[in-house]
């Protein structure tokens, strides 16, 4: 999303054609872009139902927040007598920065379904309908976008992503998970909460408190882009630790089985 505070913008140009916007941004985006790749391939390496639907939210993470840095930090916001290819690239990078960011939170919502047995994640019927609801999604911002759709970012954003991501954290409630795989989990919540607090509640008086040199670099959406970062990471250590739980609980299971067949 867009800088939404008063703090300063700060341009670095390096000649007359190429500058960068919010440059304190592109060190964030790039961090998300390694989480992504990092963790979807972490994640590919366990073996468990729903790891096809985890790797691809969390790949989709580092490839939202790479089209996110590209948008707001090298293509920027439309300009007068602006080239037709320059509007047309920021028009996908704009749904692919909002859009991914709805799927995301989407994707979430289908892993706890998924997990829960709601779904069944083998079948690929789930995964049809997962792909088509992205799908739908891009769709109904691409339309929002060109049509400047007042509601879009209330229901596309706001909404969606509040909903699908409790509903993610009731279904991995209700797995009954120890307390100890829990506490990433919350982490991640928090620092989520933190980070749109920052950018959406507290942007302004970031920028008043900060002073006009230091609010050119570590603004509301800064804390914003660094918390995500942190967030995507601790969930991402929630799924590898609830695995683990899993997996040794299965484990424990066959082997009492097993002892007690040798009776």
């Amino acid at each position: 999303m867009a800088q939404n505070d008063s703090c300063p913008e700060v341009k670095w140009c390096f000649c007359s054609e190429l500058c960068i916007l919010y440059p304190s941004l592109l060190p964030t985006t790039i961090l998300a872009l390694i989480i992504g790749l990092y963790t979807s391939k972490q994640i590919s390496k366990l073996i468990f139902p729903t790891v096809w639907y985890y790797k691809l939210t969390f790949f989709m993470y580092g490839i939202m927040m790479t089209s996110a840095g590209i948008l707001h930090c090298i293509v920027g916001d439309s300009q007068n007598s602006e080239p037709h290819w320059l509007s047309t690239l920021r028009l996908i990078l704009s749904v692919m920065d909002v859009g991914l960011t709805s799927n995301i939170a989407i994707s979430f919502m289908f892993c706890g379904l998924c997990d829960l047995n709601v779904l069944n994640p083998k079948l690929t019927f789930t995964k049809i309908l997962v792909l088509f609801t992205f799908l739908l999604i891009f769709i109904a911002w691409t339309v929002a976008i060109i049509d400047q759709w007042q509601y879009a970012v209330k229901i596309l954003y706001d909404y969606t992503v509040a909903i699908c991501c409790f509903i993610y954290l009731i279904t991995q409630l209700l797995l009954k998970h120890k307390p100890g795989v829990l506490s990433p989990l919350f982490i991640s919540g928090l620092c989520g909460f933190i980070g749109l607090t920052a950018s959406v509640v507290f942007a302004n008086d970031i920028c008043t408190w900060e002073g006009p040199f230091w609010a050119q670099y570590f603004s509301g959406e800064f804390i914003w882009f660094i918390l995500s970062d942190l967030s995507v990471y601790f969930l991402y250590r929630y799924v590898v630790q609830s695995q683990k739980q899993e997996s040794d609980e299965k484990n424990y299971m066959k082997k009492h089985v097993s002892d007690d067949f040798k009776f």
